[in-house]
């Protein structure tokens, strides 16, 4: 009698006796182990396993004993799959997943059905992934993708050529999802080391505690790196408040990548806007005054300013000086002349100003070759500081005159008007005045040996706005 009788026999046999106890295993050979009775959970699946579907329960399991109604399986492991998947069980990789590699595949597969068509054993990767990596999402900022189990997005399942079963390159697979962080690195002047290297060095993959997905809180993540410019910050008589409020050292800086240097957040300027467009009230009730008008139209601004940049004057993370400030700089009215009380202005100007009675290369402020600076600044006691006439960072009239200036309870208005060789000013300190220096060239705002390297020689533009006179 051939298989196909049998089955038959058996088969009739089955129905004229009724449905199957699925609690008492049968003594003789059923060939329908699903539909009668006994086996019936390994079918109920959205997606059947190809030989499940079509009762082939003989394509992996071997038939022993009818008595004692026992299986074994065909092969074990790997070897299994392997008479089927020929393509699906060799590592295509270096790196491979632990079950896989020993051939362990229904930890993770179920091999009669499931609900997606890798009949994975739970619905959602991730909810399968979990139960090995108990650890790997935590925090209550989780990544997009681990929050949502979607593991096999940033992981292979069998192998893979990198580290942690990743398609990719770590940074290639970021940037993979993140476009816009990938064009702006691309378009950027800066960009931060770990961002070319591995987001991991701040970034948690998988979740944090910290907004981000961030490894630590902004400025404890990022002096892990940049120490020294914590103990600058730290150790400074004057600190930044920028530098420990609120988001630290992002409220200045960008962390992947910006088109300025020293990742500023905006250029030079721009960046200290973000506070200082503001009067700012500190601890003391001390007032740090609005810079805003250093972007006013029709300003005449500060060389630094012009040239994108605060720290010309100012230390960005804490300073020994009020106003963060790079060296000593006097904001009285009246000054016994030194040479070290004007430290900051001779960090670009010329000493000479204020050293030579007569000079036709020190400065511009002069009356023919008397050197009015000198006239001003260079005395024993009452010699006036710069702020007794020029702004520090922009004014509405050229050369950085100010329209007035504080002198007790008063104002004392400047009346400055420039020429083309000279100028005059009626103030309160005196009648009007006038001066010329007649048809000699002008002086340049800053010495030639302190030009940058890459910086083209000073023009007369620059002396208008940085040489004050």
């Amino acid at each position: 009698m051939t298989y196909a009788g049998v089955a038959l026999i058996l088969a009739l046999g089955t129905a004229a006796s009724g449905q199957i106890d699925p609690d008492t295993p049968p003594t003789t050979r059923v060939l329908d182990c699903t539909t009668s009775g006994c086996h019936a959970p390994v079918i109920d699946h959205v997606q059947l396993h190809g030989p499940t579907a079509v009762n082939a329960c003989d394509v992996c399991h071997v038939f022993v004993s009818s008595e004692n109604h026992t299986f074994r399986l065909k092969n074990e492991g790997t070897d299994l799959c392997a008479f089927c998947h020929i393509d699906k069980v060799i590592p295509d990789g270096p790196v491979v997943h632990e079950p896989f590699g020993k051939g362990e595949c229904i930890k993770c597969h179920d091999p009669h059905g499931g609900e997606t068509k890798t009949l994975m054993r739970s619905k959602i990767v991730g909810d399968l992934c979990i139960e090995c990596h108990t650890d790997s999402v935590h925090g209550s900022f989780i990544h997009e993708p681990a929050a949502e189990g979607r593991c096999t997005e940033c992981h292979r399942s069998h192998s893979a050529d990198h580290e942690n079963l990743l398609p990719m390159p770590r940074q290639e697979l970021c940037l993979s999802c993140h476009t816009e962080l990938r064009q702006r690195i691309e378009s950027a002047k800066d960009v931060h080391e770990p961002v070319s290297k591995n987001c991991l060095e701040c970034h948690d993959a998988h979740g944090s505690d910290i907004g981000g997905v961030l490894k630590l809180e902004p400025r404890a993540l990022c002096v892990s790196c940049h120490e020294a410019a914590e103990q600058e910050a730290l150790a400074a008589a004057h600190k930044h408040s920028a530098v420990f409020e609120d988001r630290a050292c992002l409220n200045c800086h960008q962390p992947h990548a910006s088109p300025h240097g020293k990742l500023i957040a905006d250029d030079g300027v721009g960046a200290c806007l973000e506070c200082h467009s503001e009067p700012i009230v500190v601890a003391d009730n001390r007032v740090i005054q609005s810079i805003a008008g250093v972007r006013a139209e029709k300003h005449f601004v500060h060389g630094p300013i012009k040239e994108q940049t605060c720290t010309g004057c100012h230390l960005p993370h804490g300073a020994e000086l009020a106003h963060l400030l790079k060296a000593r700089y006097t904001s009285a009215f009246y000054q016994p002349f030194n040479l070290d009380a004007y430290a900051l202005c001779f960090q670009c100007h010329r000493k000479e100003l204020a050293l030579e009675p007569e000079t036709v290369v020190a400065t511009n402020f002069r009356d023919g070759s008397i050197n009015l600076h000198w006239v001003h600044v260079n005395k024993p006691e009452k010699g006036r500081t710069c702020t007794a006439c020029h702004g520090n960072h922009a004014t509405t009239s050229p050369r950085l005159i100010v329209d007035s200036v504080p002198y007790g309870q008063w104002r004392i208005p400047l009346n400055f008007k420039l020429t083309e060789t000279g100028g005059s000013c009626a103030s309160g300190c005196h009648n009007a005045k006038t001066y010329d220096r007649g048809q000699t060239p002008p002086v340049p705002a800053v010495p030639p040996e302190l030009t940058e390297p890459d910086q083209p020689a000073n023009t007369a533009e620059k002396a208008e706005t940085s040489d004050g006179t």
